[in-house]
């Protein structure tokens, strides 16, 4: 958990649109609720938006 939730960060940083695919899943996927919040934040700082605009999107999306 440790593990990905550090690879979501530091994709973030990095902010690479092909990083996007790969966070959308553990977004929407992963067991870790920790894993999740740092995948939106990463995909949120990728594409320039808020960080709790995009976290609420992606629960929203992780309970259809």
């Amino acid at each position: 958990v440790g593990i990905a939730r550090n690879a979501a960060v530091v994709l973030g940083n990095r902010a690479s649109p092909g990083a996007l695919p790969a966070l959308r899943q553990a977004a929407a996927n992963h067991d870790d609720p920790t894993v999740r919040e740092a995948a939106a934040w990463a995909i949120a700082r990728i594409e320039g938006r808020d960080e709790k605009e995009k976290a609420a999107e992606v629960a929203a999306t992780a309970e259809v």
